[in-house]
């Protein structure tokens, strides 16, 4: 494994993250369509995008950096976090299910399901994880 090729792949995937921001920057506010989802776009795409560039581009020569760019490419790491994929995958899917057949019985709207529906995935995730990494 070629430790500056990761360290580059970082970088690339950063830099297309801040791209995608920029342009919904542009879209939302110079095109003037879908100005409030453009702006959430941008509000999550761009610090994410720049402040992950930034680490990988100021931290190429660290120690640490390199330690955790091995540590994220072992084999146990990829097990798990492929399993937890998996797993956070499928309870989300049967919540989705099980939430939709819900919305004939309770009066959910779809807007309040969704926002709920994008807090409770990376909960699943990180719990997976959390178990998975104990587990394994």
């Amino acid at each position: 494994m070629n430790i500056n090729k990761q360290i580059k792949k970082g970088i690339f995937y950063y830099g297309f993250m801040a791209t995608i921001g920029f342009i919904a920057l542009f879209v939302g506010y110079v095109l003037n369509f879908e100005k409030h989802a453009m702006s959430g776009l941008a509000i999550g795409f761009t610090p994410v995008g720049i402040i992950g560039m930034l680490i990988y581009i100021f931290g190429k020569d660290k120690t640490q950096l390199i330690k955790s760019v091995k540590a994220e490419n072992e084999e146990r790491n990829i097990f798990i976090r492929n399993k937890t994929g998996y797993r956070a995958f499928w309870i989300t899917y049967w919540y989705v299910f099980a939430a939709t057949i819900g919305t004939n019985f309770l009066n959910i709207s779809a807007n309040n399901l969704s926002i709920t529906t994008l807090i409770f995935m990376p909960i699943v995730y990180f719990i997976t994880m959390i178990i998975y990494h104990y587990k394994y």
